[in-house]
């Protein structure tokens, strides 16, 4: 079982990349995944030895590009600031060669605001012709040009494997400053005002025979209502796929579908551009589902399982395995059963010739001991699973490290 553990540039760069392969290596991981390019963000990191707390620099990359790359697409990667004069995944490359250590690497490739408020043109819109500038869309010529490169140029370092994160189309509410509406929506309506009806997205539609002017005629009647009347508010606690789907004589069904051919394609595209680059990389979709139902407490207020849910982000998870080289799904279920119901849900429905990654929180509220750990380690074992991952070193305390080790060492007793 090849085991791994998630972490940020800035990890390396604060606690030493030595220092860092050493501990990981001692809980028994012998691959590591640093953030290449990264999102917004605020974070606590625990064991840090220069700040605690800290504000990532949101839409950048941790590498020093090729900017040649990106002229056809016409946007550029952000370099951070912590990279300008220092490359930090080539001096994880070359001391993780130096010690046996394999070295992947973690891209977020279209949730990136800094990008979006740049080039609008280029964001997601709404049904009401309103830019949602967290992210990027994924039908966009532009933006599949620039996801294409990014992937390519990263493959120059040679990683054991990319991991796509937002490779897809994101939800309307994802945590930017002072998300709000006065106006109450149900989880319906606001996954209706993230759908994406740009002129890419309608222009998919119709050549896939799909009227998605009917489409988002239908759905800025059913926001329309809500935003003009409380009488037409929903109480809905959850997004019903099938009530979407019947919409129009099933139009909007169809123009859901027509996004997850949109998906797949871009991860096909990107799969070909990063084995161009180093044909033995793979390339790993990381499907967030797991997040929407269990991120806060680990334990879903649904049976549903993750993965039925994907297609909300235009996902088809057998798809976009089919087009790369296998997916992950994060496991943050803290009932053991709970876990073990998911990861074969999941299993279900991949292709049997594409693997499975588990993501693991090595902490609460998914566990709360090592014997715990080791109880979902097992659980991986019987299931045939060889690769799991830890998310995330530089977010756990050290403690959360050695329930690592001491769990790994449980599977191998």
């Amino acid at each position: 079982m090849t085991a791994a553990a998630y972490l940020f540039a800035h990890d390396l760069l604060d606690e030493g990349v030595d220092l860092v392969l050493q501990r990981l290596h001692d809980a028994g991981l012998d691959q590591v995944v640093m953030a290449a390019a990264y999102h917004h963000s605020r974070d606590v990191f625990p064991h840090n030895p220069r700040r605690k707390v800290r504000y990532l620099e949101g839409g950048s990359v941790y590498f020093h590009p090729d900017l040649g790359r990106y002229v056809d697409a016409g946007l550029q990667p952000h370099v951070a600031a912590v990279a300008q004069t220092q490359d930090p995944l080539a001096a994880l490359v070359e001391s993780g060669r130096r010690r046996g250590v394999c070295v992947a690497v973690w891209m977020v490739m279209l949730h990136n605001s800094r990008l979006a408020f740049q080039a609008p043109e280029c964001a997601p819109v709404t049904v009401f012709g309103d830019p949602l500038l967290n992210s990027l869309c994924p039908a966009n010529p532009r933006v599949r040009a620039f996801a294409t490169a990014l992937a390519g140029d990263v493959s120059r370092y040679a990683p054991d494997s990319i991991k796509l994160e937002a490779a897809s189309y994101m939800p309307f509410d994802h945590g930017y400053h002072h998300e709000r509406s006065f106006v109450p929506l149900s989880p319906n309506v606001r996954y209706l005002l993230g759908v994406c009806f740009c002129d890419h997205c309608l222009g998919r539609a119709r050549a896939a025979d799909v009227d998605g002017e009917r489409a988002r005629q239908r759905v800025a009647e059913l926001v329309g209502a809500v935003f003009e009347s409380a009488r037409f508010e929903t109480a809905e606690s959850d997004v019903e796929e099938s009530r979407l789907r019947a919409e129009c004589d099933g139009e909007l069904g169809r123009y859901l579908d027509m996004r997850r051919d949109v998906v797949s394609s871009l991860v096909g595209e990107i799969a070909a551009a990063v084995h161009a680059e180093s044909p033995s990389t793979r390339v790993v979709f990381l499907d967030l589902s797991g997040a929407t139902l269990g991120y806060a407490t680990g334990r879903p207020n649904t049976d549903d399982p993750a993965v039925s849910i994907a297609w909300r982000d235009g996902v088809d998870p057998a798809a976009v395995a089919g087009a790369g080289d296998g997916l992950g799904m994060l496991g943050y279920f803290a009932a053991l059963d709970r876990f073990e119901r998911e990861v074969a849900a999941y299993q279900r429905v991949l292709p049997a010739d594409r693997p499975l990654e588990v993501i693991l929180r090595p902490m609460p509220p998914d566990v709360d001991s090592p014997l715990a750990l080791a109880d979902k380690l097992a659980v991986l074992r019987r299931a045939g699973i060889d690769d799991v991952a830890f998310y995330h070193y530089g977010l756990m305390r050290l403690e959360s490290v050695g329930w690592i080790g001491a769990a790994m060492a449980t599977r191998h007793s």
